[in-house]
């Protein structure tokens, strides 16, 4: 007779029976403890439930937030979760994505960042989001593709992180799509933000809902270093007839230029 898979059966601790190991036991404390990746935690907890127990971990590929809650990858398709339910940490391989199906600021990426043990994504999409720059920069440890869509990001002590400390916390990027929220620009922001070197070693990056604080002569001197960033400019719908004369004689320039030694951005508004 097989006996129906019970959870609160297999978590117990009188459901299994330790192994001699050879080691000590600080020492098996520390490995249970410390798992280097997911590879060696799951031949940990398959020799032995005993790993388990001391640190229960649910590997998985990919998390998101959308109209339907809290969603994970299990084999070929997405299947609901409760988060209020799961116990054991969360270790991601590779994507977070949080979309609500509303444009109210919520803080659900804040959130579930408690329950994640380790987070190795390589992709991290937020929606109208708002999160610390600690829990950001935690989310962001493995990211290589970032995309920040009107996302508050704030210190501890409630005052907003200015843009261009965010792109310098964020050279291992490869790719970066940040839409810009109302108000989280000066231009300060704009004039540091070219300064940021790593900047020049991103594959991909797009700058969306931008202010008339974007300084587009700056900008210019930044493109003639540029010889590998693709560079997607889209402006905000409030900008200026003035503006606009200015971005469009940039854009002649851009045009114009014989033999540029970068790619041609693109460079949209309304």
């Amino acid at each position: 007779m097989i006996t129906p898979f019970r959870r609160d059966v297999f978590l117990s601790t009188s459901t299994y029976h330790r192994q001699r190991f050879s080691l000590t036991d600080s020492i098996m404390y520390y490995i249970a403890k410390n798992p280097k990746n997911t590879e060696g935690y799951q031949k940990m907890v398959k020799s032995c439930k005993h790993f388990f127990i001391k640190n229960s971990i649910l590997i998985i590929f990919g998390l998101r937030y959308n109209q339907n809650g809290w969603e994970t990858w299990i084999k070929n398709g997405w299947k609901n979760i409760d988060m209020n339910r799961i116990s054991c940490k969360l270790w991601i391989t590779y994507r977070i994505r949080v979309y609500p199906d509303n444009k109210i600021n919520g803080t659900f990426a804040s959130s579930v960042v408690p329950k994640i043990y380790r987070c190795d994504a390589k992709c991290l999409i937020l929606y109208n989001q708002i999160i610390s720059f600690n829990k950001l920069m935690f989310l962001c440890s493995s990211v290589e593709h970032l995309d920040l869509h009107r996302v508050n990001v704030k210190y501890n002590d409630g005052t907003q992180v200015s843009f261009e400390k965010l792109v310098e916390g964020l050279p291992q990027l490869t790719k970066m799509d940040f839409t810009f929220a109302t108000n989280n620009t000066s231009k300060t922001t704009f004039n540091a933000l070219w300064e940021i070197s790593h900047i020049l070693n991103y594959n991909y990056f797009y700058l969306g809902n931008i202010p008339e604080d974007f300084d587009i002569e700056n900008f210019h001197s930044f493109l003639k270093k540029n010889k590998k960033t693709w560079i997607c400019l889209s402006f905000s719908d409030a900008i200026s007839e003035e503006y606009k004369a200015r971005l469009k004689a940039i854009i002649d320039e851009i045009i114009n230029a014989e033999n540029p030694k970068h790619g041609l951005p693109v460079i949209s508004c309304d």
